[in-house]
Formats: structure tokens, C-alpha cells, sequence
């Protein structure tokens, strides 16, 4: 991995925060680079053996992808969290968002993303994902609690959420 050059690893590093799987023109689009470039540039990972497949290039190990994510700065992840998002709502893939809309709330409008991850735990639980759903809303009570730009309604709002995620859980 560190053998890459490092305008390999940046690319890497933004895939890595897109998932296991790489979505080149997710990838693409949050470096505002030409496609057929981001390709170009992941074909040292692959010969290195850090990304398999044919159609769908992936990472071949979770800890590779975890790696190539730490490099990219805490304050431009937070960023690209949010501009996935993003992206991942314009495809209408809500629940695929959701992760996103939790790592890149400090980049977000409070209220807009505390109501679209509310949204979002609501697909999870009309898919009976319900620890999936507890997990998103623990979290978000976390970064809510902790951020400065939320106030009483804010939280409020994200206890209701965790309140009714333990309910469907059984917890209460």
C-alpha cells in the first residue's frame, strides 16, 4: 500500500470511504475527475493485489480498505462522507446513505440530516433491520448530543428515534 504513489493512494483512500466495493463514478465524482483517469489510477492497487474482481473492483481485505481510508484527512472525510450522501440520495438509495449521512453530519444541515437519517431507520425498519436501525440511532444521539449547532429540538427528536428503535428491537 504505501509502495503506491500518493496520487494513487488519495484515490484509493476516497474509494475506500465508498464502500468495500469501489463505485468508480462515485469515486470520480467526488474527485471531480474523468472517469477513465480513476480507473487508470486503481490499476497499481489491483497489481499490488489491495483490489480483486472483474466487473466490480473491491477491496481484498476490510483492514486494506480501513488503511487507505485513514489517509485521507479527518476534516476532507467528513466532507466526502457528506457528498456521498449526497450522491447516494440522487440514486434514491436511502438506506445506502444512511452510513454517509452519520459520518458526515458535522458537514450537514443539523435538522435536514436528523430528519433524512430518521427517514432512513424507518426503511430499516420496514425491512425488520432493527438492530441495524438501533445502531444508526444510538450513533446519531451520539453526534447530536456532542454537536454544538444542535439544540433541545434537535435532540428531542433524535431520543424519540432511539426510543422507538429499542421498542421494535423489544427492548422496551
Amino acid at each position: 500500500f504505501l509502495d503506491l504513489p500518493p496520487e494513487d493512494r488519495d484515490i484509493l483512500g476516497t474509494a475506500a470511504l465508498t464502500g468495500r466495493t469501489i463505485d468508480v463514478a462515485l469515486v470520480a465524482r467526488l474527485l471531480a475527475a474523468p472517469v477513465p483517469v480513476v480507473a487508470r489510477r486503481l490499476d497499481a492497487a489491483v497489481q499490488a493485489g489491495l483490489l480483486a474482481g472483474s466487473q466490480h473492483l473491491s477491496f481484498t481485505h476490510d483492514l486494506v480498505r480501513e488503511a487507505a481510508a485513514e489517509t485521507i484527512p479527518v476534516h476532507r472525510r467528513v466532507a466526502l462522507h457528506s457528498t456521498i450522501a449526497h450522491a447516494l440520495l440522487e440514486r434514491d438509495d436511502l438506506v445506502g446513505a444512511l452510513p454517509h449521512l452519520v459520518e458526515g453530519f458535522a458537514a450537514l444541515d443539523p435538522a435536514w440530516a436528523i430528519e433524512t437519517i430518521g427517514n432512513g431507520a424507518d426503511a430499516l425498519a420496514a425491512r425488520l433491520a432493527f438492530e441495524e436501525e438501533l445502531a444508526i440511532a444510538t450513533r446519531l444521539a451520539d453526534i447530536v448530543h456532542a454537536d454544538p449547532r444542535c439544540g433541545p429540538g434537535h435532540e428531542a427528536a433524535t431520543l424519540l428515534r432511539l426510543s422507538w428503535a429499542h421498542q421494535r428491537l423489544g427492548d422496551i
